[in-house]
C-alpha cells in the first residue's frame, strides 16, 4: 500500500494540471466534428450569422471541409467590402478584411441570403455525389460556393431562369481510380452528370 502511495505522490501535480486545463476545452464541442455529417454545416453557419450581428447575412462566397467553414460575407454598410468568417471547433474567428483587387474595387459581387442556402441538405446531397463517383472509395474533402449563372448548377435550365444569379456548390470527389465533382443549387439539389 505504501509503494502505491509513493507512486502516486510523484503523479499528482501532473494530474491537477490536467484536471486544471480540463475546464478550457468547453464541453459542448466536439473536437473532431464533421460537417459533413447530421446538421453540423447547418449549426456552423447559424453561429457564423449570429456572430455577424446583422439584420442581412448575404454571402459571396465559401467552401467547407469536414472541420471547418469559412463564408465570406457581404458588408452591409458598404456592399462593395467584403469579411470572411471562419468557424472551426465550435468557434467563430472573424470578420477578417476580404483584400480585393483594385480592378474590382468598384464592383459589387453577387451574394445570396444565408438563410437561403440549404446546409441542412448537404449531407444528403454529398452522399448522393459519392454514390455516382465511386460507390466503394469516394471521400470529400471539399465543397466550394459561390454565385454563379443558376445554368451552372442545371445545364437544363433555359432562357433568362438560366441566367439569373444563384449560389451554387461544387462538391469535389476524390474516388479509387478517378477525380470528379459534380454541381448543387442552394437548395442541394445535385446535377447528376459529373465533370
Amino acid at each position: 500500500m505504501k509503494a502505491i502511495h509513493k507512486l502516486l505522490i510523484p503523479l499528482l501535480p501532473m494530474l491537477a494540471v490536467a484536471l486544471g486545463c480540463s475546464n478550457l476545452i468547453p464541453g459542448n464541442i466536439n473536437l473532431l466534428e464533421n460537417l459533413f455529417e447530421d446538421d453540423k454545416a447547418a449549426r456552423a453557419a447559424a453561429k457564423i450569422k449570429e456572430k455577424v450581428g446583422t439584420a442581412k447575412v448575404r454571402v459571396i462566397r465559401g467552401e467547407i471541409r469536414p472541420d471547418v467553414m469559412k463564408l465570406v460575407i457581404q458588408s452591409e454598410t458598404n456592399p462593395k467590402d467584403q469579411d470572411e468568417y471562419t468557424y472551426s471547433r465550435g468557434e467563430v474567428y472573424g470578420p477578417k478584411p476580404v483584400k480585393i483587387h483594385t480592378v474590382f474595387a468598384n464592383h459589387v459581387p453577387h451574394a445570396t441570403d444565408i438563410d437561403e442556402i440549404n446546409f441542412a441538405a448537404l449531407p444528403k446531397t454529398i452522399e448522393r455525389a459519392k454514390q455516382l463517383a465511386d460507390p466503394e472509395g469516394a471521400t470529400i474533402d471539399l465543397v466550394s460556393m459561390d454565385n454563379q449563372y443558376a445554368q451552372t448548377s442545371d445545364p437544363r435550365l433555359t432562357g433568362e431562369e438560366a441566367k439569373a444569379w444563384t449560389l451554387t456548390w461544387r462538391i469535389f470527389v476524390e474516388g479509387t481510380r478517378s477525380k470528379k465533382y459534380f454541381w448543387a443549387n442552394k437548395n442541394g439539389n445535385l446535377y447528376e452528370k459529373a465533370f
